[in-house]
This record gives structure tokens, sequence and C-alpha cells, in this order.
């Protein structure tokens, strides 16, 4: 039986979360070129690792999602979670991550900006 160490397993997540990063700071720069354009590589990756932190807090991990809170910071500052229309639903002990993410994306839906 194969067995993997937390050491392992951490070193797994890790290489997977910057392949993920590699691909989210792609997305980011297609979507939002203007915005991204004079932004270093060091610097969007690091600006992606922050935000991912920050919308793991909230339960926010599956890839779109992430990408989506990316758009959201972009949209309206890094600090937008924090906003009360944001933070009502990201705070919710009740939501998981998924819906949090599809609520916040409803929430600026309804302002006539699809995400």
């Amino acid at each position: 039986m194969l067995t993997i160490r937390s050491d392992q397993f951490a070193a797994l997540q890790d290489a997977h979360c910057r392949r993920a990063d590699i691909q989210l700071a792609k997305y980011i720069r297609a979507r939002f070129p203007d915005r991204i354009n004079d932004i270093s590589e060091h610097a969007l990756m690091n600006w992606i690792q922050r935000l991912r932190n920050i919308a793991n807090k909230y339960l926010i991990d599956r890839e779109d999602d992430v990408a989506s809170f990316l758009d959201l910071a972009l949209m309206y500052g890094d600090d937008f979670h924090v906003h009360s229309w944001a933070a009502d639903i990201l705070n919710s002990n009740t939501l998981h991550g998924p819906v949090k993410a599809a609520l916040l994306k409803h929430k600026v839906a309804l302002s006539g900006v699809v995400i």
C-alpha cells in the first residue's frame, strides 16, 4: 500500500497551486490586458497568491471560483471582500465556497456586469 506523508502531500499541493497560479496569470493577462500589462510576472504571481490565500479563508478554493475572486479584485479593488455587499456573503458560516462565489457573481450580474 502506498502511503503519502503529510510533508509529501503538502509538496504536491504546493506544486499544484504553482501550476494553477501560472494558469491564473495567463487568464488574468488575457482578460484584463490593459490593467495587467505593466505588471511584472513576479508581482502578478505574488498578487495571485495573496488573493488566493484571502479567497481560501472564505472557503473559495476551486480554480474557477478563485479566478472569479481575482476578477472581482481587479474590478472593485483588492479589498472588495471587506465591503458590505461582498462581506455579507463571504462571512456567512452557512454557505460553502462555491455557493459564495456564485452569489458574488450573481450580485455583480444584477448591476449589469457578467463575470
